[in-house]
């Protein structure tokens, strides 16, 4: 596990006794593929997004994805395959970090500078 991942994780679990607060969601996607000749294959998705108060107006805001196959070689021969998540195995590959700054009715996020 990288160790940004430690401090994030860290930090959840810290934050969840000091009574801020605090939003946690998970999205699981899974599908199961076949062609009916080769075989078949098995993709995951997981996305896991993070919210902490930091004040009246400001969040903190992270997110991870993590994808997951069964197959090495893909089933299909073209660009559009099956779906949007067969791809390579990822865990917990960072997806968003950065902090929210709301502005009356506007909201300004400063993002990690190292995300693209």
């Amino acid at each position: 596990m990288t160790r940004f991942m430690k401090l994030f994780l860290s930090f959840a679990a810290v934050s969840c006794h000091c009574g801020l607060a605090q939003e946690l969601q998970v999205s699981y996607t899974t599908e199961l593929q076949s062609d009916f000749k080769q075989g078949s294959n098995w993709v995951n998705l997981l996305r896991l997004d993070f919210t902490h108060s930091l004040g009246k107006h400001t969040t903190l805001q992270a997110a991870t994805i993590s994808t997951a196959r069964t197959r090495a070689e893909s089933l299909a021969d073209d660009f559009q395959t099956f779906s949007n998540i067969e791809e390579e195995n990822h865990p917990l590959a960072l997806a968003t970090l950065g902090i929210q700054q709301q502005f009356g009715h506007s909201s300004l996020f400063f993002r990690h500078p190292e995300l693209e």
